[in-house]
């Protein structure tokens, strides 16, 4: 019983916090649709108004038409291109649906009602969950980070580890001398190794 209780605090935690991961990186690209949304909305009402007035602003709208629809074209394409929208009401979703899977955990484990399939399928929704969840902003996992490690356990996107690549000798031809310092010989190929670097860049 208390293996099954300590996997599933994990996931528990694992789900919280993608949970708040999901919530932010909504309200993100909330943010940025709204950024995007507004200037076209002001140009529409202007334009509106300039051509109700055509005979007064006519010299004007030569002007100011070319401008207006060059900028709602760029607004419109960005507004495409990274579909904020769309985004943002995916990781809506999938934040609700992080956080009733971290209250199930926690609802089963109150009334020790634990078994070996209910872990599985616990495992297999969350990694189920990861597969069908956006990327989310890197400057977001980095506050995340900051604010729950060493306090709970974090998804593999906010663990802030990275891969490096490190050139190294072969370790064949790696001669040391009295003052142990490292010397290659000349018939030294270098060989690149794929190592982890946490955050702080300690290997």
């Amino acid at each position: 019983m208390q293996k099954y209780k300590d996997v599933l605090e994990v996931y528990n935690d694992k789900a919280f916090v993608y949970s708040v991961l999901c919530s932010k990186a909504a309200r993100y690209y909330k943010v940025l649709q709204y950024s995007f949304s507004m200037p076209l909305i002001l140009t529409s009402v202007i334009m509106t108004y300039l051509n109700s007035n055509e005979k007064t602003f006519s010299e004007q709208m030569a002007v100011l038409n070319p401008i207006v629809n060059i900028t709602t074209a760029v607004f419109l394409s960005i507004n495409n291109l990274f579909k904020f929208e769309t985004h943002g009401n995916n990781f809506k979703q999938m934040g609700m649906k992080y956080q009733k899977l971290s209250h199930l955990i926690e609802s089963k484990v109150l009334n020790e009602e634990l078994s070996q399939d209910f872990v599985n399928s616990i495992v297999d929704t969350y990694d189920n969950y990861c597969e069908n969840t956006d990327e989310i902003p890197h400057h977001i996992c980095s506050q995340i980070r900051k604010t729950y490690g060493g306090v709970k356990h974090l998804p593999v996107v906010a663990n802030g580890v990275e891969k490096v690549k490190r050139t190294v000798f072969d370790v064949e031809n790696v001669i040391l001398d009295s003052s142990l310092e490292v010397q290659a010989s000349p018939r030294t190929t270098p060989r690149v190794l794929a190592t982890k670097k946490t955050q702080d860049g300690h290997f």
